[in-house]
């Protein structure tokens, strides 16, 4: 009874963590920057 007990309670935790991890991933892509795009060198060379 206790094994039993012990695995619902797991899956219920599993499926809880995989809603949230669901619910909290970005699906949308990275919108582009709007106006001007400046690019620095690193080693400060032109």
């Amino acid at each position: 009874m206790k094994k039993k007990r012990a695995a619902i309670l797991i899956m219920l935790m599993l499926i809880m963590t995989g809603t949230v991890l669901a619910a909290c991933s970005d699906k949308e892509p990275a919108e582009e920057p709007a106006g001007r795009v400046l690019h620095v060198s690193v080693d400060g060379s032109c």
